[in-house]
C-alpha cells in the first residue's frame, strides 16, 4: 500500500518522509490541528481528504478548538459531519488529558485510547478540553497539540485552515528552515502581522520536539494539493522546520567516517579513494556531524584557508536541511570558507547558490569546477579559485 502511495505522488515525495511512513509506528506519523476559521465547505473538503487517507490506513489525530459556550453545538456538528462522510472516528474523552489549571500545562496524557483508535483504522477526534480532578478545563488547542505531539513523537503537525506564510506580494513562502531565517524575513518586512504569530507558534511547537520534525501550515482552499502531499511532500502551504544541531569533532574514527561517506555517495557510483585520510593527516581536519549522525562534513586547512572537502547526507535523510545547516555552522564558526562543485552537477550548484546568496558569498567557474567562497577578499578570489580547482579528486568510481 505504501509503495502505491509513493508511486502515485512520484517526485513530490521527500525521501525522508517516505522512509518515515514505512518505518515508524502509525500513531507517530502526525497530528492535525483544525482551525476554527474553517468554513463548512472547507470542512467537507477536509473530511474527503481524511477519508482518502483512511482508505490508505493512515489516521491522524484531529485536534479541534472548543469553548464551554459552544461545546454542545461544535461536538454535535463535527460528529454529524464525520458520519455523513462515512469516516470512521472516535471522540477521545477529555478525561484522558490531565492539566494543571493555573499554568494551563498538560501534566499527563493517557495515550492508549488515541493509539487504539489509530490501530483500529479510525480517526481520533480530540477537542481542546482537559481534566482537573472532576472539572473540565477549556484550553487553547495548541496546548493539546504540543503535548500530544510530544507524547506520540509526531513527525509532522499539519495546521489546517490557517493561511500559509505569505510574502508582501501574497506569494506563499514554501519553506522556512530555521528561526534565524524567520527573524531575517521579519526584519526585512517580508512577512508581517498574523503571519509572524503563526510562525512563532510553529517554532514553539518544534522546540519541544527537536529537529527532524516539521509543522505544515495550509488552507483547504482551491490551491490545496491535498493532505497526502502536505504530509509526504512540501504541499501547497508553508513547511516550517527546526534545523539539527551540528557538533564538531577532531577526525579520529576514520573507518566509520569512510563508511558513512561511501554510503552517502554510493547511489552516485562514487567512493573515497583509498589514500584519502592519509592525505588529510597533516592538514588539521575537522569533522562535523548532525546530532543524529544523518550527515556531516570534513574541512581542512588549505594554505591558511578553511576548505570544505566533503559534505555528505545519508540517502534517506536528504531534503531536511542537514547539509545547509552544516555549512551555516562552519561559516558561523570559521567566518570564511571555500569549496567547489563540478560544473556538471547543476542541482548541487543551485543548492550552493542559495547558500552564498544568503551570506553574500562569491562564486567563480574555473576549469571543471564552480568554486564557492565566503569571507574572501576581492583581490584573492582569482588565485584561490585557481588553487581550489587544481586539487586532485578524492572520489573514485565504484
Amino acid at each position: 500500500m505504501i509503495d502505491e502511495i509513493i508511486q502515485k505522488l512520484g517526485p513530490k515525495v521527500r525521501k525522508y518522509w517516505e522512509v518515515i511512513l514505512k518505518t515508524i509506528d502509525p500513531h507517530s506519523i502526525g497530528i492535525i490541528k483544525l482551525s476554527k476559521k474553517l468554513s463548512d465547505e472547507d470542512f467537507d473538503q477536509f473530511l474527503d481528504e481524511i477519508k482518502y487517507l483512511q482508505s490508505l490506513k493512515i489516521n491522524l489525530p484531529v485536534v479541534i478548538s472548543l469553548k464551554k459556550e459552544n461545546e454542545t453545538e461544535i461536538v454535535s456538528k463535527v460528529s454529524l459531519k464525520f458520519q455523513e462522510k462515512k469516516v470512521s472516528f472516535n471522540i477521545v474523552s477529555p478525561s484522558n488529558f490531565y492539566i494543571k489549571p493555573i499554568t494551563e500545562k498538560i501534566v499527563s496524557i493517557d495515550t492508549a485510547p488515541v493509539i487504539e483508535c489509530i490501530n483500529d483504522n479510525s480517526v481520533p477526534v480530540i477537542f481542546s478540553v482537559a481534566k482537573h480532578n472532576h472539572a473540565k478545563i477549556y484550553v487553547d488547542s495548541l496546548v493539546i497539540v504540543k503535548e500530544l505531539a510530544n507524547y506520540l513523537k509526531s513527525k509532522k503537525i499539519i495546521m489546517i485552515g490557517e493561511s500559509p506564510i505569505l510574502d508582501k506580494s501574497n506569494n506563499v513562502i514554501s519553506e522556512i528552515q530555521s528561526e534565524d531565517d524567520l527573524d531575517m524575513l521579519i526584519e526585512e518586512g517580508v512577512i508581517t502581522k498574523g503571519m509572524i504569530d503563526n510562525s512563532r507558534h510553529s517554532y514553539d511547537l518544534l522546540k519541544s520536539l527537536g529537529s527532524a520534525h516539521a509543522v505544515q501550515i495550509t488552507s483547504m482552499q482551491k490551491n490545496s494539493t491535498g493532505l497526502l502531499e502536505e504530509l509526504l511532500g512540501n504541499g501547497s502551504g508553508t513547511k516550517i522546520s527546526l534545523p539539527p544541531k551540528i557538533i564538531s569533532y577532531p577526525l579520529k574514527d576514520k573507518d566509520q567516517i569512510r563508511k558513512m561517506i561511501d554510503n552517502a555517495f554510493k547511489d552516485y557510483g562514487k567512493k573515497l579513494v583509498p589514500e584519502y585520510f592519509d592525505f588529510l593527516d597533516d592538514k588539521n581536519p575537522t569533522l562535523y556531524l548532525d546530532e543524529k549522525q544523518f550527515g556531516g562534513a570534513i574541512t581542512y586547512n588549505l594554505h591558511g584557508l578553511n576548505y570544505l572537502c566533503k559534505l555528505f547526507t545519508m540517502p534517506n535523510y536528504e531534503g531536511i536541511g542537514i547539509a545547509r545547516r552544516i555549512i551555516e555552522t562552519i561559516i558561523l564558526q570559521k567566518k570564511s570558507l571555500v569549496w567547489r562543485a563540478s560544473v556538471n552537477n547543476k542541482d548541487l550548484q543551485l543548492f550552493y547558490d542559495r547558500v552564498i546568496k544568503k551570506y553574500m558569498g562569491k562564486k567563480i567557474e574555473k576549469q571543471d569546477y564552480v568554486v564557492y567562497m565566503m569571507g574572501i577578499s576581492k583581490e584573492d578570489i582569482e588565485s584561490i579559485a585557481s588553487l581550489v580547482s587544481s586539487l586532485k579528486p578524492t572520489f573514485q568510481n565504484i
